[in-house]
This record gives structure tokens, C-alpha cells and sequence, in this order.
């Protein structure tokens, strides 16, 4: 794997999800429990995929994951946990379509982000 292609979530307190794409462009999933690792110890969940890009991921509520990358074409790809499984399937992904550039700027190559409000370094330039 290489650095930036990795990104994690948390919709509860002690709940962390961590997204990773593979050395080929499928998508792997693990979650901390809040006293283990799930799927259990250092087994990665296979959800998928032909990332081009490596993942977004956001959390809209209690136990809820909106995962968002860039397959074949340039089109986006989304796939969902909505409490209970994956949608719409473990392996498979929607397709939103469109064609998008693959970002490349400051060492963060392939990275697409979800904004849910201002960066850390937007914050302390407006204090």
C-alpha cells in the first residue's frame, strides 16, 4: 500500500473504521470494537472494487458509512453500511458516474475528500 490510501471513520465513540485499498484496486475494511479488531485480530474485510483513487469515507449517523472512490473511467463509485450490511452488496459498488480528474497536489496523489467543515489550518489562521 502506499501513503494516502488509507481513511477511517467513527460513528460512535470507540468505534473506529479504517478503509484501505490493496495492492490491486479492491477496497479492505477492519474496525476497532472498542476492545478488539473486527473482523478479528489482523483479518481485513474484502468489500471490493476497482479504486483508482484511494477512499473517502464519512459517517451521517449512529452505526452509518457513505464510502466514495474513483473506479474505471474516472467515474465515481459509492457503497454504504447501513447498520446491518453493506450496500449494495459486500463486493459490489453503485456507480454515481461522471468523469473526474484524479487529484494531484502537495504529495496527496489520488486523494479525494469529504469536507464537513473547516481544515485544522483554516481554523487557527481565523482564531
Amino acid at each position: 500500500m502506499k501513503a494516502g490510501h488509507i481513511a477511517a471513520s467513527s460513528w460512535a465513540a470507540e468505534r473506529l473504521d479504517i478503509f484501505a485499498r490493496g495492492t490491486a484496486t479492491d477496497l479492505f475494511h477492519i474496525a476497532w470494537t472498542g476492545d478488539s479488531w473486527s473482523p478479528g485480530g489482523t483479518s481485513w474485510e474484502a468489500l471490493g472494487g476497482e479504486l483508482i483513487s484511494p477512499p473517502a469515507v464519512m459517517s451521517s449517523g449512529l452505526d452509518t458509512l457513505d464510502i466514495f472512490g474513483l473506479g474505471p473511467g474516472q467515474e465515481m463509485f459509492h457503497k454504504a453500511w447501513d447498520g446491518s450490511e453493506w450496500q449494495p452488496s459486500v463486493s459490489r459498488w453503485e456507480a454515481l458516474g461522471g468523469e473526474f480528474a484524479v487529484p494531484c497536489e502537495s504529495g496527496a496523489c489520488g486523494r479525494i475528500g469529504l469536507a464537513c467543515g473547516p481544515t485544522l489550518e483554516e481554523a487557527d489562521r481565523d482564531r
